[in-house]
């Protein structure tokens, strides 16, 4: 098995995609490893074979969606007992 997750890139213009990895540059440890996305389904040990084929097919079905975020807020962090990301 392999640990995989789902996610997706947003559709974004470049000043709001720089403004956006400037925060992410301060403050997410992953920034060098990913660029700013959405996870759908958090890393799972799955076998990549019938995810890929399930996700594949929902693609083909799913329109994309567009929205507007105005907001974040923190929440409390249930894995480690604070307000940072895990």
């Amino acid at each position: 098995m392999t640990e995989l997750a789902i996610i997706a890139y947003p559709r974004l213009d470049d000043a709001d995609r720089a403004w956006i990895e400037s925060i992410r540059a301060r403050h997410d440890p992953q920034v060098s490893r990913i660029e700013a996305h959405f996870t759908l389904v958090f890393p799972v040990d799955v076998l990549p074979a019938p995810v890929a084929a399930h996700t594949s097919m929902v693609v083909k079905v799913v329109r994309p969606i567009s929205f507007a975020i105005r907001r974040a807020v923190t929440i409390y962090n249930a894995v480690n007992g604070d307000l940072s990301p895990s």
